[in-house]
Formats: structure tokens, C-alpha cells, sequence
């Protein structure tokens, strides 16, 4: 329980930082800094890595996924990119995101 308190606090502040630094993938120019690919990655992609990585390892991946999760719910413009100009790839993201995950554990339910 400790773990996944302190994930959260983590979380928090990574977010906090992630919105005043990389608001919107935008550098202080309105460039994007990180090129086109970045804005496709949301905080959903890296809740449904972290919470697969609080299933393997620590309560802590937990706290982190969902405060970026909770973000992505109630702070964002485009929730879930639904009705974005990248929506597709962002689906197509998560997509593979899910297959990497469901072949890691088709591959640990065969090896053990």
C-alpha cells in the first residue's frame, strides 16, 4: 500500500511537470519539441504500460498509471484522443501496446 501511495505522489508530480514543461507536446515556440510521433503517445498508453508493470513488479507502477489515467479522464481537451486528429493512431497504439502485452503473457503461460 505504501508503494502504491508513494507511485501516486510520483505520478503527481511527473504530470505536474510533464503539463507545465510539455503542454500539448509544445515547445516555448509552439514547435513541437519532440516531433509528431510524441503527440500520438498519451497518458493512457503509459497508464496501460505502467499498470501491466504494477502487475509484474511493484504496487508503485500502479500509483503512477493511474494518477496518468485519472489525467487523461478528467484534464485533457480530447479524452482518450476520441475526436482528435490523431485518433487513429493513438487507437493504433494502444492496440499494439495491448498485443505486446498479451503475447508477453501468452509466452509466460507456455514457458511455465
Amino acid at each position: 500500500m505504501l508503494s502504491f501511495i508513494l507511485g501516486a505522489a510520483v505520478g503527481g508530480i511527473l504530470n505536474a511537470v510533464w503539463w507545465m514543461r510539455f503542454s500539448y507536446g509544445r515547445g516555448v515556440r509552439g514547435k513541437y519539441r519532440w516531433g509528431k510521433i510524441w503527440t500520438w503517445l498519451e497518458h493512457y498508453h503509459w497508464s496501460t504500460i505502467l499498470f501491466y508493470l504494477g502487475y509484474l513488479f511493484s504496487a508503485f507502477f500502479y500509483g503512477v498509471g493511474l494518477i496518468l489515467w485519472i489525467d487523461e479522464s478528467v484534464h485533457q481537451r480530447h479524452k482518450f484522443a476520441y475526436r482528435s486528429k490523431h485518433f487513429i493512431q493513438s487507437l493504433l497504439i494502444e492496440i499494439l501496446i495491448l498485443l505486446i502485452i498479451g503475447v508477453a503473457e501468452l509466452v509466460k503461460l507456455v514457458v511455465a
